[in-house]
């Protein structure tokens, strides 16, 4: 059995104009061109070749590092401007007895200017870089396993998974650590619903009470909370990370890590569950479990078919009390939930305001969760999206497939299905606005369908 985590800062991304800054080579000169190339027989790998890391590039200070050149396979070279850097806490991976090694990461992120659609991430560690990049319609991969580093070019079409949408992060993590195990071989993970339970519900208890820890604030232990779920291990894992907001950066943190990247790859393991929580008062703000296990008396993994692509603990919300008919939405400072200016226009801002007998302020919670407004019965209620630096809930284009678009009615609050953290909240500052928060005892908070 093992454990590992990692920390990102979320207060340290950067984004800086450097004095100073300065362009590397991610490799060292020629070294992708003259490798020789490794037999991989992976079916989703298209050619891997052993490269030497510039050494330069594990030591120097990345807030500095303006520009990276990349070279790559059949002579392209690309130079990636930085968009931003993560600065990255300690990253610790140890068995019970003894502890095994302790790894700084930093996620340095860019992009190709003349490529659109060109997408780096990096991992960058005193010891190793990890790091995936899209460019040309072609996908990379960076790797450090069993001592050397690696850039492996994915075959078209088996990296869709990265095109995942803010609501599946548990599930896009899953996809992830299977690719990962794909392009070494290795037997497909099971996504198992009782781990799945436990990752979350760690997960959430850091972020609600604002900890760190494979150790639960009751003294449990990673292994005694799959018990607790009714999963009975004889092997069992975890990994926890915090900080970073999105699936392919934190696995590129765990990838660069060895403990990490040695319970994503591991032999040993049949089954996977991953948690994700998020809440804006905790300190690293987004929170992540996977938990690892093989079932007790189990000798050989057996693949199952991949769970449902929106794993959700609520498949099915409260319904709003009354038939799901359009009616007013009220809070306890005596305020209806509108939209600005009777706006029926994807985008219109969420506002409360003073009740009225407007469509703009009738609301149908329908059986998938969706809010619909009465003056735009096609559009739904958006959830703010925090990671681009905004709070104010925004109408759209309704999509049930997308959990963070779907709500339901607890003890009087309207919760978010995706970040099960977070309310719908009426805010008075700074004029009448609606966003999302933590849960809290404020009568903006506090909803009732009349």
């Amino acid at each position: 059995m093992s454990v590992s985590k990692v920390i990102a800062l979320p207060l340290a991304v950067l984004f800086v104009n450097v004095v100073n800054a300065k362009t590397l080579n991610l490799t060292q000169e020629n070294t992708v061109h003259t490798a020789v190339e490794l037999n991989n027989q992976s079916s989703i790998v298209k050619k891997e070749k052993i490269i030497h890391i510039n050494p330069e590039i594990l030591t120097t200070n990345l807030l500095a590092l303006d520009k990276l050149k990349i070279q790559l396979f059949d002579g392209i070279q690309v130079i990636v401007n930085k968009k931003h850097v993560v600065d990255n806490g300690a990253s610790t991976s140890f068995q019970p007895s003894e502890i095994s090694g302790t790894q700084v990461s930093s996620l340095w992120m860019g992009a190709v200017d003349s490529e659109p659609n060109s997408k780096v991430i990096l991992a960058i560690s005193p010891e190793s870089v990890s790091g995936k990049i899209e460019v040309m319609g072609r996908t990379f991969f960076i790797r450090y396993l069993e001592g050397q580093q690696l850039i492996r070019e994915m075959k078209q079409g088996t990296t869709n998974v990265a095109k995942m949408l803010d609501e599946t992060r548990e599930q896009a993590v899953f996809k992830l650590v299977n690719q990962e195990r794909a392009a070494r071989n290795l037997h497909k993970y099971n996504y198992d619903s009782k781990l799945a339970k436990s990752s979350r519900l760690h997960s959430e208890d850091m972020a609600q009470n604002n900890y760190f820890s494979h150790t639960s604030r009751d003294g449990r232990s990673p292994f005694e909370r799959m018990k607790a779920q009714g999963y009975q291990h004889g092997y069992a894992a975890e990994n926890i990370a915090a900080g970073s907001s999105n699936a392919e950066g934190t696995m590129e943190q765990w990838m660069n890590s060895s403990g990490h990247r040695a319970s994503i790859l591991s032999k040993n393991y049949c089954d996977i569950g991953v948690g994700y929580a998020y809440n804006s008062n905790n300190r690293y703000r987004h929170l992540w479990t996977q938990n690892f296990g093989k079932l007790r008396g189990t000798n050989t993994c057996q693949s199952k078919p991949d769970p449902d692509p929106t794993p959700n603990p609520d498949p099915t919300p409260n319904p709003d009390p009354g038939n799901n008919k359009f009616k007013p939405v009220k809070n306890k400072l005596n305020v209806c939930l509108g939209t600005t200016s009777n706006s029926s226009a994807n985008g219109a801002r969420i506002n409360a305001s003073r009740c009225s007998n407007s469509k703009s302020q009738q609301w149908e919670l329908d059986s998938k969760g969706l809010l619909h407004p009465a003056n735009a019965p096609d559009k739904c209620l958006q959830m703010p999206q925090w990671w681009k630096g905004t709070n104010r809930a925004v109408i759209g284009q309704c999509n049930a497939q997308q959990l963070n678009q779907r709500w339901q009615l607890v003890d009087g609050r309207i919760q978010n299905l995706a970040y099960r953290m977070v309310y719908l909240k009426h805010f008075t500052k700074y004029g009448d606005w609606v966003g999302i928060w933590t849960k809290d005892d404020s009568k903006g908070q506090q909803w009732q369908f009349k």
